[in-house]
């Protein structure tokens, strides 16, 4: 093609081909930067937002969002519970989702152009016009490129940039784990960022960070054992900076209280009831609210330095409703 051989005779063509370089980088780092990320120096390590970008987010916003997880499976289960979820954005709004893991059942996707995203994701939450800001679950690693596919998957709703990341919206500091890492050789560098990123100066009012296995839990799985127990107590609650942690794995619907002695700062969430619902087993741990066998997800609405949270089953029926004020958390 003609393009291949301009300046390839001539002694000069080096500057011509240095600046259509430097052009179209800087053309993929704009669009970058627009998106709310910055680009860490491999895409299975943590990006987080620039800081210069907080200056856009004023904390008095209101910011509304939807969280629920294990929805992977393309039936009609999954498709109720985003029905339910498109009722309550239609009526209470939603600036965005989480989506809190094994995004694809059984064993995750092969390439980003596995037709699973149309089946289990495009299709499912077509309704929803929104950010989806996703995380890894266990079943989404079993296929060696899944976990890849899915940080280079194209579309204008999915959004994972990295395994772990952070973004800023209204007055909400959102935090991105890969909890299927802490066995892996880079934990401590996820863990470092982490608390980094807890520690860093921020004008959030809140901060929710959100992960796939929870550390506490009335479900199946239970809690988080061994070294995954040890790396999500030390992410979460040693910074004190955390107000809310969402897991899915378990397949019910949970609001668990903080533990006074070892998280005080922290709630926790367990949303994994997306498509299919399983029982609660050993009720260990003090409960604001918790419900199995039953399809749903939580909406929050963050507003200045009050966080509500909803919980929906996958019709749109209000389960469970709390009031969190940041004034009372910062005294106790």
């Amino acid at each position: 093609m003609p393009e291949s051989r301009i300046g390839f005779r001539t002694r000069n063509w080096w500057p011509a081909a240095l600046l259509a370089l430097l052009t179209v980088g800087a053309i993929l780092l704009g669009a970058l930067l627009s998106s709310g990320f910055i680009i860490g120096s491999r895409t299975d390590v943590g990006w987080t937002q620039p800081t210069a970008l907080d200056a856009g987010h004023i904390p008095g916003l209101t910011t509304t969002f939807v969280a629920f997880g294990d929805t992977g499976t393309g039936d009609r289960q999954q498709f109720r519970v985003a029905e339910g979820i498109e009722g309550i954005c239609e009526s209470s709004g939603c600036d965005l989702a989480l989506g809190l893991g094994d995004n694809f059942y059984p064993d995750g996707v092969r390439a980003r152009s596995d037709p699973q995203f149309q089946t289990k994701f495009e299709k499912p939450f077509a309704a929803l016009q929104m950010p989806f800001y996703m995380v890894l679950g266990n079943h989404d690693v079993e296929q060696p490129k899944s976990a890849r596919a899915q940080i280079s998957y194209a579309s204008g709703r999915w959004k994972m940039p990295a395994r772990w990341y952070s973004f800023r919206v209204g007055p909400v500091r959102f935090v991105a784990l890969d909890t299927n890492r802490v066995a892996a050789s880079d934990k401590d560098g996820q863990l470092s960022w982490i608390k980094e990123t807890l520690a860093a100066r921020s004008d959030a009012v809140w901060t929710i960070v959100f992960g796939h296995h929870p550390l506490y839990s009335n479900g199946g799985h239970g809690d988080a054992r061994g070294a995954g127990r040890d790396w999500l107590h030390e992410a979460i609650c040693d910074s004190g900076a955390v107000d809310l942690y969402l897991a899915g794995h378990d397949h019910a619907l949970q609001w668990l209280a903080p533990k006074p002695a070892s998280c005080r700062h922290t709630e926790f969430i367990v949303s994994g009831a997306g498509a299919r619902p399983r029982a609660l087993a050993d009720r260990n741990h003090s409960e604001h609210f918790a419900r199995g066998h039953t399809s749903g997800f939580f909406w929050f609405q963050a507003m200045g330095e009050s966080l509500t949270g909803h919980v929906y089953d996958a019709d749109g029926t209000l389960l469970f409703a709390r009031t969190l004020l940041k004034t009372d958390r910062l005294t106790h």
